[in-house]
């Protein structure tokens, strides 16, 4: 009987030490999944960076280009509106050496 239970004890010792063997090696293989994931993502966040980096560059470049537009409408417009005033000037003129 002693030698059954010995048996039986040592039975179940090799399936524990195997199980502990099987879960060791799916976690160093998770854990290679996992480090390569982690590289993947540390990828992804390295291109992300560089594209955000690029379109902040571009953004400080619209930024000046429309300020360039808006000095450039204003000054048009101001010389615009003197030349309608001159001309609004000029007919009035006109108008009073007609009647």
């Amino acid at each position: 009987m002693e030698n059954m239970e010995e048996d039986l004890t040592l039975k179940v010792l090799i399936e524990i030490r195997d199980e502990i063997k099987g879960l060791r090696t799916e976690f160093s293989v998770l854990k290679g999944e996992f480090s390569a994931y982690r590289e993947e993502v540390n990828k992804r966040f390295v291109l992300m960076e560089q594209r955000f980096s690029g379109i902040e560059k571009e953004l400080v470049h619209i930024r000046k280009d429309i300020a360039v537009i808006v000095a450039h409408f204003d000054r048009d417009y101001l010389l615009l509106a003197n030349k309608v005033e001159d001309v609004d000037r000029r007919l009035k003129v006109c108008e009073k050496k007609l009647i």
